[in-house]
């Protein structure tokens, strides 16, 4: 009762699918990362080019793990600060 006296406005949650890389060259290597995806072939195993860094630097990493459908108030680091993968390369 007490919130709707408040004039809150409920907020509106945006879904997204994030995949768990493996940085696999460069200073970052083996390191592990979260990014936001946008590519519907994506699969676990593949090989895709992700941003690294300050300098948001084009880095090869292996996809380890892809979750659909995740609710932006319970993902593993903030959807703000998550950047996206750029494309799939599986060379």
């Amino acid at each position: 009762m007490i919130h709707s006296l408040a004039g809150g406005d409920f907020k509106i949650n945006n879904f997204f699918t994030i995949a768990k890389v493996e940085i696999l060259d460069g200073l970052f290597k083996s390191d592990k990362y979260w990014y936001i995806s946008n590519l519907i072939n994506l699969k676990v195993n593949d090989i895709v080019l992700v941003p690294v860094g300050k300098n948001q630097t084009p880095t090869k990493a292996k996809v380890l793990r892809i979750d659909k459908n995740v609710n932006e108030q319970i993902s593993p680091i903030p959807i703000k600060k998550m950047k996206e993968i750029i494309k799939i390369i599986n060379e």
